[in-house]
């Protein structure tokens, strides 16, 4: 599989700057504390194990120290990354 953020870094920048719309259209107010993304491996394992045990339910914390699940599902199989990631923000 493919690794790449769903946001990529660029546009992170441009959120980060104040230059992208909110969505009624005005532009969205610059970041204060927005961190640059750092790909760690670590965590991409910690996210398969715990997708390969999937039960639709949030694992216990201890088993991923650190780390925070997203308890979102996606059953359109239909969906493109993309569409799938804008799906799960807007809950």
């Amino acid at each position: 599989m493919e690794k790449a953020s769903l946001i990529p870094e660029t546009s992170r920048s441009s959120l980060a700057s104040g230059h992208e719309p909110n969505k009624d259209g005005s532009m969205a107010p610059p970041a204060t504390n927005m961190e640059k993304m750092v790909y760690d491996c670590s965590v991409e394992a910690s996210a398969q194990r715990s997708a390969n045990t999937c039960t639709g339910q949030l694992s216990d914390p201890s088993t991923r120290p650190g780390l925070k699940e997203n308890p979102n599902n996606i059953y359109d199989m239909s969906l493109s990354p993309e569409e799938a990631a804008e799906q799960v923000s807007e809950r």
